[in-house]
C-alpha cells in the first residue's frame, strides 16, 4: 500500500453535493446564508422533533445557519433551517455552537450516524490534537 499524502484545501475549494431531507421533502443543497427569512420552517423552540418529522430550532441563534436547497418539485430554491435538514451518512461538515465540547468548534467530522429521536448526529470528529472522537451533537451544530 502506497502512503496517503494530506492536503489542505481551503473550504471555498471543497464542494459537497448531498440530498437533504426534511421532513417528506428531498433536495440538494446549493448555498449556505445565515439568517434571513426562511420558507416552510417549522419553528418552535428545544431542538425537538415536530409532528412532520422535522426538527425545530433550539435557540435564535441556531435559526442563523440556513441552506438553500432545491427541491424537485418546481426546481426552485428554498431556505431550510440547519437544524431541520437532515444531512445524509458519511457526510463531512463542520461543527460549530457546541458549549460542553467547546474545543470541537470549527473542527471536522464526518456524519456517521442520525438519532432521529433525538435530533442528533453521531459523529467522528478530528481533535485538535490529531486524533478523533465519537461525539454526539445536535443537527443545528453542524453545516456542510
Amino acid at each position: 500500500q502506497g502512503e496517503v499524502e494530506r492536503v489542505k484545501i481551503k473550504g471555498p475549494n471543497f464542494v459537497q453535493r448531498y440530498e437533504v431531507t426534511r421532513g417528506e421533502v428531498q433536495g440538494f443543497v446549493v448555498g449556505i446564508a445565515r439568517g434571513g427569512d426562511l420558507n416552510n420552517t417549522h419553528g418552535g423552540g428545544g431542538g425537538a422533533g415536530t409532528k412532520d418529522g422535522g426538527v425545530a430550532p433550539a435557540t435564535a441563534e441556531d435559526e442563523e445557519l440556513v441552506y438553500s436547497v432545491r427541491t424537485e418539485g418546481d426546481g426552485a430554491d428554498e431556505k431550510w433551517a440547519a437544524s431541520e435538514t437532515i444531512i445524509p451518512r458519511g457526510a463531512v461538515v463542520r461543527i460549530h455552537g457546541l458549549q460542553s465540547a467547546q474545543r470541537l468548534n470549527g473542527t471536522g467530522a464526518i456524519i456517521y450516524d442520525i438519532d432521529m429521536g433525538a435530533g442528533r448526529y453521531v459523529v467522528f470528529a478530528a481533535t485538535p490534537g490529531g486524533t478523533t472522537e465519537q461525539v454526539r451533537v445536535r443537527f443545528c451544530n453542524v453545516s456542510l
